[in-house]
């Protein structure tokens, strides 16, 4: 077989085995999946092996539904499926999503089974075992030589098996002979071999063929070494190497000093041949060929690397690559596997080992940190852990390649997608309110992540201390109105509502979008009902005027409807908190309002989300609200109170180079806050305030000028 044309004529000729080795290698090699895929497999059909495409769609044992599908559209085999491909397909009268996938999977589910699977070899007419075509000879062009009356000496090894076929030769014959099979030294080609005796390659080799000839007429070449060769491969699961074959069997002796010669009759001798495999400084002895050996090697790797980010399992993947050599080569499983996965990186997330990178340059080992880590990490921890697992890494290229690959969570540290720390409801809540803040403001103006942070917080957006800028702005990336700047800027990319008409036509169709609604709607909704039933999508500010209310984090509503008590009372709850501040002469938290307040007023009890007193308190003039959720008198200039960050900031600027352990620094942060801090936030809060954590010392200090630049990415 030389080409297309000569395999397909070809192909139903081949043992059942060759049948599916060389229709995997095509199918790889055509369509550049190493294996067949479910969601493909109809686009790349015209690759799969003849003997596939042959099958009728019976032999996939469909459910009714399918099978009506298909006969109601004239498909008889799997061959009629590959003129219509998925778009065809999907095509088809009174086809499912379902009943699409069904069919998908069982072509390729008999793709993987193969031609000799029993079930399918039933559909196959005409199918050729494995052994029914036999290996050419050259007995027609023997001479009739004797090889003498009393025959060659018992054979006790393979070396006196081979003195006994020299015994057989002629002087000339066996000059040729050890010099083509390399006794003595290398083998040499026919023109070499030519060129030394002094006639033509054509003339040695047919010197060649005549002595082959007398060797396969020796019985115990025929007999003897394949009968021993197969006993030794026989439920073998691991590698037969050429070096412990007279361990195994003494009649072997020899044959690791002189692997050429046992390489060269072990292939042409017997019936069904076998091969001497080189990996590295190792030699094996197999059924499979060099060819067959080198072929997995390659498929192997380039399986391996396709499945990163699949989230293959370490056991799946090993299953694949195992899958690689079925029949002849099994017993190298073991050996493929350990030069395919030397590259591959698996971490373990919580459910088992997971592929994460294949290769071994920087940015796989780094990534395959990352993955495995439970928390960000500092780039020079990511250095030591590479270090302490014996794959030493110069610390600027660690750096590098963490910040190629990875999500910055830091001044200097790095994670991976797991580490995100919203879930995507959060993180959808995020990208609304942003938006939301940004509309409220000229079209172009650039943002700082932490400006946008600092805007959330004072609407309430905490998230239990996640949030921090370089989540706002790692969760920005799913904004299609944010363009990222780089150093964590961002800027609109759509232009925004402009001028008190505008303005008026946007609150007035806020507050239609409410009263339809019957019930209070997040932010995100009320983008979303504006965009889709009015057809406004440009940047504009949800505002708490008129009717409109902030009844809690990104929540709105009307306020004669959707209050938990009257109007009346809210202004009571308004002139309350009006009357605390005076007295207190500073800010109050949000989560202090509720116990400030209830004590004179019983319908606190109704508020169910704090932030509702907030937002009353800014429908009317006199009140803002701080960074931290601190709501203050506006004549005052601030809130008169520490955020957290800012009391991280001063602890760990205190505490210096050392840092604090967070038994240490969670009591005088919420000394300086005023109000409970958990120890559970100190991590998130010190990553949040730029600061490094050490993992020998258990501490967080901050950022020396050799940590590593900030906004890096």
């Amino acid at each position: 077989m030389t080409d297309e044309r000569s395999y397909l004529d070809t192909e139903p000729l081949l043992p059942s085995w060759l049948r599916d080795r060389l229709g995997r290698f095509r199918f790889a090699h055509l369509s550049g999946d190493a294996e067949p895929k479910a969601a493909r497999i109809l686009d790349l059909l015209q690759f799969t092996p003849p003997w596939l495409l042959s099958l009728p769609v019976s032999s996939l044992n469909l459910s009714v539904r399918g099978c009506n599908v298909l006969e109601s559209t004239s498909i008889v085999t799997i061959g009629d499926l590959a003129a219509y491909g998925s778009r065809g397909v999907w095509r088809f009268a009174n086809l499912g999503r379902k009943t699409y996938f069904e069919i998908c999977e069982r072509i390729v589910r008999a793709f993987s089974a193969g031609n000799a699977s029993a079930h399918y070899a039933l559909f196959l007419p005409g199918t050729v075992r494995q052994g029914a075509v036999s290996k050419g000879t050259l007995a027609a062009d023997r001479q009739d030589e004797r090889l003498g009356e009393v025959g060659p000496a018992p054979v006790v090894s393979l070396k006196t098996a081979l003195e006994a076929f020299f015994s057989l030769l002629t002087p000339k014959e066996q000059q040729i002979m050890k010099m083509r099979i390399g006794v003595g030294g290398a083998a040499a080609t026919l023109q070499e071999i030519g060129d030394v005796v002094g006639v033509t390659r054509e003339r040695i080799r047919q010197i060649e063929s005549r002595a082959v000839a007398k060797l396969r007429q020796l019985p115990y070449w025929n007999s003897d070494l394949p009968r021993r060769l197969d006993a030794l491969l026989e439920g073998r699961e691991d590698c037969l190497p050429l070096e412990g074959l007279e361990v195994l069997d003494p009649w072997f002796k020899g044959a690791a000093d002189s692997s050429s010669v046992f390489g060269y009759v072990a292939e042409l001798i017997p019936e069904t041949p076998f091969h001497l495999v080189r990996e590295g400084p190792l030699t094996f002895v197999s059924r499979a060929s060099q060819d067959d050996w080198d072929a997995a090697i390659i498929t192997s790797r380039r399986l391996l690397a396709g499945l990163v980010g699949t989230r293959t399992t370490l056991a799946d993947a090993r299953a694949l690559v195992d899958g690689l050599l079925t029949g002849n080569g099994e017993e190298l499983r073991h050996e493929l596997w350990h030069s395919a996965a030397r590259h591959a990186h698996f971490a373990d997330e919580g459910s088992g080992p997971i592929l994460v990178s294949y290769g071994f340059g920087a940015n796989h080992l780094v990534q395959a940190e990352l993955s495995a880590s439970d928390r960000p990490l500092h780039f020079t921890e990511i250095h030591a852990r590479l270090v302490q697992s014996q794959q030493p890494c110069d610390v600027r290229r660690v750096h590098n390649a963490a910040a190629a690959i990875g999500l910055l969570y830091g001044r200097g540290i790095y994670g991976a997608e797991r580490h995100f720390p919203l879930d995507d409801a959060e993180t959808k809540l995020v990208v609304s309110e942003t938006e939301d803040i940004v509309g409220g403001y000229a079209p172009g103006r650039q943002w700082h992540a932490r400006e946008i942070c600092d805007a959330l917080e004072e609407r309430g957006f905490e998230f239990g201390g996640r949030l921090d800028p370089y989540v706002v702005s790692l969760a920005l990336r799913g904004s299609i109105r944010m363009t990222y700047l780089g150093r964590m800027v961002w800027v609109s990319s759509a232009s925004g509502t402009t001028g008190s008409a505008n303005r008026l036509d946007v609150h007035q169709a806020i507050v239609s979008i409410l009263e339809d609604a019957g019930a209070a709607l997040s932010t995100y909704d009320v983008r979303a009902r504006l965009s889709r039933e009015r057809g406004l999508n440009c940047y504009f500010q949800i505002q708490p005027e008129g009717q409109v209310v902030r009844l809690g984090v990104g929540m709105w509503g009307l306020m004669a409807r959707d209050l938990p008590f009257s109007e009346n009372e809210a202004s009571d709850f308004v002139r309350e908190i009006r009357r605390i501040l005076t007295e207190r002469c500073k800010g109050l938290h949000i989560s202090e309002i509720y116990d400030a307040v209830s004590p004179r007023l019983p319908a606190a009890t109704k508020v169910l989300d704090p932030a509702l007193f907030i937002g009353l308190a800014q429908k009317n003039v006199g009140f803002s609200v701080a960074k931290g959720q601190y709501l203050y008198l506006s004549e005052w200039g601030g809130s008169r109170r520490l955020t957290i960050g800012e009391a991280v900031a001063s602890v760990l600027e205190e505490a210096g180079p050392a840092g604090l352990h967070s038994e240490e620094g969670a009591p005088r942060i919420a000394s300086l806050i005023e109000r409970p801090f958990p120890k559970s936030l100190y991590a998130a809060s010190c990553r949040s305030a730029g600061a490094i954590y050490s993992a020998i010392t258990g501490r967080w200090h901050l950022p020396s000028e050799d940590d590593g630049e900030d906004e890096d990415a």
